[in-house]
């Protein structure tokens, strides 16, 4: 229950808040626009100068004006019936004054800049991102980073159409290549397979290939294996979606298998450098550990359905586990049997 104290307080706040809004000529607010589907010159030209004035806010603002001005961008894109003739006349005032700030010398609104992307999820504001993937291009990885969350938050939305999201694609598969974070390159993965299409998924698989083909030609254990294994996860969420056809399965199936033996190629040549180190053992093994449980598991599910046939009874994992290298070596060869055979052949 409120008390005269309390209602007295709470006016105290208002009388404040108007004083400092005041203080600072912020713009009028543009939250009744958010629901029209014809927009005026004049309500356009109010969307303008309002995004403008908190654009310039979040370039220029330390860290408390900074996050007062992202809260002010963000609050009509969570406005209830946001009409698509309101976010693409948002988006055009906000893309460009979005770019800039990411383009500055502030990581810290650099990062809130590609948050407010995500959300406005137009192509015009994906088109921003296309600079800030790859780490030949983009220096912070926190801005590749956010690069790649702010491209799922847009897909994850449902807006956009392939056109929209195939060229992104394409360069976060190159862009991973060339990855040497392994949380940017995690977040880039999840980019990619935040979209349910047959051309993510050949780009997620396409990827994560590449990238064990990378470890394995390294003589020391690395850590993007800890993006790798929650990769195979999202592989097998892929694999397993109710929308995929049983051919379209099958054929997906077979490529999955071979990119999931060679998680076994680069823990073997990776064997002695982690299991003759306890340390090790603990820390990059732990990845290593989970990517060839999850592997042989994901494996034998495959093959009951591409050669329906009993799976070899392989304990790949707990070879693993156990550091017991001849059994390892014994029971990968035993998938290379079945790989390099029919169904799985590559002609």
């Amino acid at each position: 229950m409120s008390t005269p104290q309390s209602k007295s307080a709470a006016f105290v706040v208002f009388i404040l808040g108007v004083v400092v809004s005041a203080a600072l000529g912020d713009p009028r607010p543009i939250a009744g626009l958010v629901g029209q589907s014809a927009l005026t010159p004049q309500q356009r030209d109010q969307i303008r100068t309002y995004g403008e004035f908190y654009c310039n806010q979040l370039a220029t603002g330390d860290i408390p004006a900074v996050e007062r001005a992202k809260r002010q961008l963000l609050d009509p894109m969570r406005a209830p019936m946001v009409t698509g003739e309101f976010r693409l006349a948002y988006s055009k005032v906000l893309t460009p004054g979005l770019a800039g700030v990411i383009d500055g010398d502030s990581p810290h609104a650099a990062v809130n800049a590609l948050q407010l992307l995500g959300f406005l999820g137009t192509p015009t504001a994906l088109n921003v991102l296309k600079d800030h993937l790859d780490s030949k291009d983009e220096d912070c990885f926190e801005i590749r980073l956010w690069a790649a969350r702010a491209f799922r938050m847009a897909a994850e939305a449902g807006r956009l159409d392939a056109d929209d999201l195939n060229p992104l694609l394409r360069q976060f598969g190159a862009a991973c290549r060339s990855e040497t974070d392994p949380s940017v390159l995690r977040r880039q993965f999840e980019a990619i397979a935040s979209v349910d299409s047959s051309i993510a998924r050949d780009v997620l698989l396409s990827a994560v290939g590449k990238k064990l083909d990378e470890l394995q030609g390294q003589a020391e254990p690395s850590r993007l294996m800890e993006a790798i294994y929650p990769a195979l996860l999202r592989l097998r969420d892929q694999y397993l979606n109710p929308r995929l056809t049983a051919a379209d399965q099958k054929v997906f199936g077979k490529d999955v298998a071979h990119l999931l033996c060679k998680v076994f190629e680069v823990g073997w040549a990776h064997w002695d450098n982690i299991q003759a180190n306890e340390l090790t053992r603990t820390e990059i093994g732990r990845s290593y550990r989970g990517a060839i449980r999850l592997a042989e598991n994901f494996l034998k599910t495959i093959d009951r359905t591409v050669r329906t046939a009993e799976p070899p009874r392989t304990q790949l994992g707990a070879a693993w586990e156990n550091a017991d290298k001849s059994r390892f070596k014994a029971e990968h060869q035993a998938w290379r049997d079945v790989l390099t055979g029919p169904p799985y052949n590559r002609r």
